[in-house]
């Protein structure tokens, strides 16, 4: 097989990856918004058996990108993937110059979504820890307790989440 037409396979393979990891990145805001861990946790297995995929096609492409550079006479470094595209002429160059934008469409989509994630993330845990600041606050005997010790209306000092509000 010719070295372009399975570099285009394995590009079109790591732009469905991409893909993927796109879907659970949609998938992961949803949980965020909701705040369901269970489904973080399973989204975040599958983010990491689709990562181990991509190193896998990654390294294939490495290689792949060597051997084109290689048969097309390239010879600066670092070899991109423009460079091949531009050496070559017909149905392999579209095919690439295809798979090629597909792919980066997935990671320009992917690297904006995940900075959307990590804000959400960040807002989310500027909210639990003002909640344990507040927790803390209430448990360090700030606040008087709603009862005493025998379940009584008293004012003794709060031990717990147990606070008039």
């Amino acid at each position: 097989m010719d070295v372009t037409r399975e570099l285009e396979q394995v590009l079109t393979e790591l732009a469905v990856l991409h893909e993927g990891l796109l879907v659970c990145a949609h998938h992961k805001r949803e949980a965020i918004l909701k705040g369901d861990i269970v489904k973080m946790e399973e989204i975040l297995k599958d983010e990491t058996a689709l990562m181990n995929q991509v190193a896998g096609f990654e390294d294939k492409r490495k290689g792949l990108v060597d051997q084109a550079s290689q048969e097309l006479a390239i010879k600066s470094t670092p070899v991109k993937l423009a460079m091949i595209i531009e050496r070559l002429s017909g149905d392999a160059k579209t095919a690439l110059e295809t798979v090629h934008a597909r792919l980066k469409n997935a990671l320009n989509s992917l690297q904006y979504r995940t900075r959307q994630n990590a804000e959400l993330l960040a807002a989310s845990m500027e909210h639990v820890n003002h909640f344990l600041s507040m927790v803390r606050e209430v448990a360090g005997g700030k606040q008087k307790s709603t009862y005493g010790p025998k379940g009584r209306n008293g004012g003794g000092q709060v031990k717990t989440f147990d606070h008039c509000v």
